[in-house]
This record gives structure tokens, sequence and C-alpha cells, in this order.
């Protein structure tokens, strides 16, 4: 199951558009992209593999740990690791959120 913190600016826009006010998820999603560097029309992102690496460490995730918290295979964790794929910008956002930095922090 992807994580989703209660807690997280991502858990709001989660919870606004369960309750049915798309314009008010709409509006915190817009923030919070802005705020760490994102682009909805942005298709992919390059990782840094040095960087990625370093917070996957730690925040005390193995790859397959990692690919469990954000509904990715340990093989596509494995492959944006090594800088053989990039990301889009939901897996970018549930990083953002298990490694709690801002989006250019795992960018090249």
């Amino acid at each position: 199951m992807p994580l989703m913190p209660e807690s997280t600016e991502i858990g709001r826009v989660q919870r606004l558009f369960e309750s049915g006010d798309t314009p008010e998820a709409v509006a915190v999603l817009t923030a919070f992209l802005r705020k760490n560097g994102l682009d909805f029309h942005r298709r992919r992102y390059s990782i840094d593999s040095e960087r990625f690496a370093a917070h996957r460490s730690l925040s005390g995730l193995t790859q397959a740990q990692l690919a469990s918290e954000i509904g990715l295979t340990s093989g596509q964790i494995s492959h944006v690791q090594t800088g053989r794929s990039g990301v889009g910008i939901l897996t970018m956002l549930l990083l953002v959120s298990v490694f709690g930095v801002p989006a250019p922090e795992l960018m090249p």
C-alpha cells in the first residue's frame, strides 16, 4: 500500500479528494508542488543516484522496504537508484514524503 501519512500535505490532498473538495485539493497540491520545485507538466524527473542512495540509507529502508512503502517493485527502485530510470511526478511526491526532503535534493 502506498505511503500517504495523515500528517503530510500529500495526506491532506488525499483526504480533500476523497471528501469531494477537488478545487481545494488541487490548490493544496499545486502549492506543495511549487514548494518542492515540481511541475505538473513535466513527465519524468531524473534522480541523482548518490543522493537517492544516501537518503534511502538515512531513512533506514532497504530497496525492498522503500518499494513496498511507495507501491513500486524492488527492481524499479534499483533502476531509479542506479540512474537507469527517472520517476514520474507521483513517485517523486512519494519519495519526497518518505525522505522528508524537497524534490531538488533528489535531482542532479
